[in-house]
Parts: C-alpha cells; sequence; structure tokens
C-alpha cells in the first residue's frame, strides 16, 4: 500500500572543495534518486556523501504518525468544490467545471487518494462516505449530460419556430418534455447524495442543492412555456369494464375517450398503461392500446409483476409526435390479486463440465384451471450448486431462455439446476422447480 504521508527533510550537501558536487552549471557530481555518482561514474551512497540528512523517512518506522484526518479533510473539500462548481455550471450553462467530474479529472484522482486515506483503518464509516462521494459523482454526470441536452434541444426547437417548421418544432417540444422528465428525477437524486455527502463527512453541500434546484426549475419553467406555446390540451376518460378484483387471469379492461377542451375528440395516437414492480423502479411493462379516429380506445391489461393490493394505475395518452395535441392522463382503481405459476423446464443440459453452457427454457404456467395463459414480463432467475447463472424477464409468449456458462465454483457431480421467481406480494408469484444436473 503506498504511504501517504511521508516525512520530508531538505537535503544539504556539502560544499566542500574536492566534494563532487554540483556547481551552477551543472558540472560535477549527478544526484539521482538517493545516489551520488561522482566524476569517474562510481556510485557511493547518498547517506555516505552526507550522512547529515534522509531524503524521506516511513512514518511508520519512526513512531511519527501522518495527520491523516487532516489529509482526508482537505481531499474532502477539494471534492466538495468541484461539485460546486460544476452545479453552478449547469446552473449558467457553462459545462467546462463538470468535465473535473470524469475518472481521470480532479474529482477522480482526489476520491482515489480519500478512499487510501480513509481506508487505512478499515472504518466502514468512512467506507460509507466514499460511496456516497462516488454516487455523487456519477449523478451529477448524468445530470450535467441531461441538462446540457435539454439546452440543445431547445435550441433546434427555437430555430424551427423562426424557419416556420411547425411540425419539427412539435417534435422537438416532445423531446423537451421527455428530458424534463428525466432531469427532475436526476436532479432529486443529486440533491440526495449532495444531502448523504453533507452528512457524512462535514462539507457543506448546500449550495449543490439550492443550484441543482435552479436548474431543474428553469427546464420546468422553460418546458411549460413550450408547451403552452405549440400544443393544444386535451383530457381523456377511463371507464373500468366490470367492478371485481384483477389478476393475471383476469385482466384489467379500460374503455374511454380522448377530446379536447371544448369536447372535440381527438383522432389517433396511443393510450398507455405503463407498470413497474414497485414505487419508483422503472418500468418494466407497458400496455398500449390505438386510438381510433372518433377518439375511443380499449385496453386491457394483465398485471404480473405489480405489487398486489389496491393500486392507482395511470392511464395515459400519447399523441403522435407531430401532432397538435398535448399528452393527457387519468387514474383507475383496481385491487390486483395474486396468481400461483409453475414453471416447466425444457431442453434441459444433462451433463456440463467447464466451459461448457448450462441451462434450458423456462415457461410459466397457470397452477390451476388449465387455462393456457401467457404470462410475460415476469423476471426469472436460474442457479446451479447453489451458484447464480442468470436473470431473465419471460417473453410475451411467457417463455424464457435460460442458460449461462457454468460458474467455476460448482463442484464436480450431480448438482440442482434451480429456476425461481417472484415470491409472496407480486401478482404472479412463481414456484420454483429444479432439475439434477451432472457436472
Amino acid at each position: 500500500m503506498v504511504v501517504m504521508a511521508l516525512l520530508l527533510v531538505t537535503m544539504s550537501v556539502p560544499s566542500t572543495a574536492g566534494a563532487g558536487t554540483t556547481t551552477a552549471a551543472g558540472v560535477g557530481t549527478d544526484t539521482t534518486d538517493g545516489v551520488v555518482l561522482d566524476r569517474a561514474g562510481s556510485a557511493v551512497s547518498a547517506q555516505q556523501a552526507n550522512n547529515t540528512t534522509v531524503r524521506h523517512e516511513d512514518p511508520d518506522e519512526t513512531n511519527q504518525d501522518g495527520d491523516l484526518s487532516r489529509v482526508s479533510g482537505v481531499l474532502a473539500g477539494q471534492l466538495g468544490e468541484i461539485s460546486v462548481d460544476c452545479s453552478e455550471g449547469i446552473r449558467v450553462g457553462n459545462y467546462d467545471a463538470c468535465e473535473e467530474l470524469d475518472a481521470d479529472g480532479e474529482y477522480g484522482d482526489a476520491l482515489s487518494k480519500y478512499v487510501d486515506v480513509t481506508g487505512r483503518d478499515g472504518d466502514d464509516e468512512d467506507s460509507e462516505t466514499a460511496e456516497s462521494y462516488r454516487d455523487l459523482q456519477e449523478e451529477q454526470q448524468e445530470f450535467a449530460n441531461e441538462t446540457r441536452e435539454f439546452r440543445q434541444t431547445y435550441q433546434e426547437y427555437q430555430e424551427a419556430r423562426r424557419n416556420g417548421n411547425t411540425s419539427r418544432a412539435r417534435q422537438l417540444a416532445r423531446e423537451l418534455l421527455e428530458l424534463r422528465g428525466d432531469i427532475q428525477r436526476t436532479g432529486t437524486n443529486v440533491s440526495r447524495s449532495a444531502t448523504e455527502v453533507s452528512n457524512r463527512s462535514g462539507v457543506s453541500l448546500e449550495s449543490v442543492e439550492q443550484n441543482t434546484r435552479l436548474a431543474t426549475r428553469n427546464v420546468s419553467n422553460t418546458t411549460k412555456t413550450v408547451v403552452t406555446t405549440v400544443f393544444l390540451p386535451t383530457a381523456m376518460t377511463a371507464t373500468r369494464e366490470g367492478t371485481g378484483n384483477i389478476s393475471a387471469r383476469d385482466p384489467l379492461v379500460v374503455s374511454g375517450t380522448v377530446q379536447t377542451s371544448n369536447g372535440s375528440r381527438v383522432p389517433n395516437g396511443s393510450v398507455v398503461l405503463a407498470t413497474g414492480p414497485g414505487r419508483d423502479a422503472p418500468v418494466v411493462s407497458r400496455t398500449r392500446a390505438a386510438v381510433n379516429a372518433s377518439g375511443e380506445y380499449r385496453l386491457s391489461y394483465q398485471p404480473t409483476t405489480v405489487r398486489t393490493g389496491n393500486r392507482t394505475l395511470s392511464v395515459r395518452y400519447v399523441p403522435p409526435a407531430a401532432s397538435v395535441y398535448r399528452a393527457a392522463n387519468v387514474s383507475v382503481q383496481a385491487t390486483v390479486e395474486p396468481v400461483v405459476a409453475t414453471v416447466a423446464l425444457q431442453d434441459v443440459t444433462g451433463t456440463v463440465r467447464y466451459g461448457d453452457t448450462v441451462g434450458g427454457i423456462a415457461t410459466l404456467e397457470l397452477a390451476a384451471d388449465g387455462v393456457n395463459t401467457s404470462l410475460p414480463g415476469v423476471p426469472l432467475t436460474t442457479s446451479l450448486g447453489g451458484r447464480e447463472l442468470v436473470t431473465s424477464r419471460t417473453g410475451p409468449d411467457g417463455r424464457v431462455t435460460l442458460r449461462g456458462p457454468l460458474p467455476v465454483r460448482v463442484a464436480p457431480g450431480t448438482q440442482p439446476l434451480r429456476v425461481r421467481g417472484p415470491s409472496a406480494g407480486r401478482a404472479v408469484v412463481v414456484e420454483p422447480t429444479r432439475q439434477e444436473v451432472r457436472v
């Protein structure tokens, strides 16, 4: 491990005649890495040439401790300063300071040193602080990239408006809407990480949070102006067909209309119901239905990954990119019940050895009624001998290929190949299955 604290002592070389010293013109003895070379080229130790000085000493060997807390404090200050400079640059549209957040920039260098210094005592708190700095670095980089793309897209939008290209302006306006959503989410992450760093390190990053909020607010205000300028507002209705609970076996069916503020029907476009496995999770399932020429739609949604219980599901109207109409959304209430599914395995590799691929094809089937119901989007994980191979989601037909390289640490002999999926609390609960494989 690199020693971070060094005892530095000034080296003085005696100027006695005949001692082989270097003159101002560079004539005489050369000193390199603690070794003195005389005019004849012979080497003698620097300590022999001057036994009053030593260039470096390890503090662990001299019973002198470097003040690592001060070193870590200085590095923490450098990391905070770079984050503040970047946040100020993002706010005004100057991204030069954010380049120091790159892995080979000043932030990456200071963070590497911070990890070395704080990691000497193995303190978990220091390790978590370093991880918070790393999270802040990644999130600020993402925030900088997204806001830069927003500004560039806004400039293109203004140019399209000036040139009278209305269709292009509307397309760019929709891109601004998407970017606004990304920026709002990333900005929240930046502020959260800045707070964590401040709490752990004692370095105040309040200005990072403030600049991030101002930049996000500017994006939101700009987008609002664009939307009200180029789009007509819309509204939509959504009526459930039936009032019972829904499940993967009994989907939710919703129908309705899309219309303008004066009641005129809005033709074309699509209606989307998007869900993820939980709160703030990424979308993993989208159910889409077309809006016909009369502004009507009918959508059927099969829950597979959402949590069970009472749910509020959002149905959103998505107009064509060049449409004059604005998006709209409406909420639908439903209670999700679980269904139990089993896994059928096919084409399982019977015997494998190092370097082979092991696994098979999994198909999800409902455990009761004998109904051939496809269960798409359900994550399944396969393992061999307790070592995970691969995780993937079922396709539209409820099937997925689960194959991966044989893990190195699986012992020879007969080993169980297991497939498992979501357990209690999800719309589809998977009963695990296993087959034997010879390693």
